[in-house]
């Protein structure tokens, strides 16, 4: 399940996050990868010392605590410190999967927030593995999208213009990626049914099955 929010930054918040990434210092990024991870990626991170971290951190974090979509439909429970990364022209990020674990928290989803407009950039793309193929990302400042952290998924070279991203990675409080789907379905549908004309019974129906299946599964 891959999940598109177009506006989970503000416009302003791009325009600030962009000027602290052009005063930033930049660090290889294969110092953050894995083993296996670090032989594939190719790209540039502000380095997490400096204050511009700290900065960005807030916007990114406010714009999670607003997103209903995120919130509600895929139960975060942790989120990760982001990571602020950087695609020059000839630079990607090969095939690879997340770690299950960062620190204490486990790694069920993972987020690339979108920084620069699609027009900036050739290449760059983000390509997941999933269940239907393998979709190419690539959207607009401001956008998330959010992923299985379990899958294969890699970001292709970049031929022209810089691809400035956020990543990072969400635990949810629902372990099984084929549960979470199935309550972000029930969810929709039941959304979907707000303001119409149905069955006072098919409304309890719909949300005995929904809340006691959020029962049986979310891990407070």
């Amino acid at each position: 399940m891959i999940i598109e929010e177009s506006d989970f930054l503000t416009e302003e918040e791009v325009k600030n996050i962009r000027s602290e990434f052009s005063r930033a210092p930049w660090i290889e990024g294969s110092v953050t990868a894995g083993t296996n991870a670090r032989e594939v990626k190719n790209n540039l991170q502000i380095d997490r010392n400096n204050t511009s971290c700290v900065v960005i951190d807030q916007y990114i974090s406010a714009a999670f605590m607003r997103s209903k979509l995120l919130q509600s439909s895929l139960f975060v429970k942790r989120v990760s410190v982001p990571l602020y990364a950087r695609y020059e022209p000839g630079m990607k990020y090969g095939e690879h999967v997340d770690r299950s674990v960062m620190g204490r928290m486990r790694t069920d989803l993972a987020a690339t927030i979108f920084l620069s407009d699609p027009e900036e950039y050739d290449g760059g793309l983000l390509m997941v593995q999933d269940y239907f193929g393998t979709p190419s990302i690539k959207l607009k400042a401001g956008a998330i999208v959010v992923y299985p952290a379990t899958s294969i998924h890699e970001v292709s070279a970049v031929t022209r213009g810089t691809r400035d991203v956020a990543v990072l990675w969400l635990e949810s409080a629902v372990r099984s990626h084929e549960n979470r789907r199935i309550l972000w379905e029930l969810t929709q549908v039941r959304d979907s049914l707000q303001g119409k004309e149905i069955k006072p019974e098919t409304q309890t129906s719909l949300g005995f099955v929904l809340h006691n299946l959020i029962r049986q599964w979310v891990e407070t």
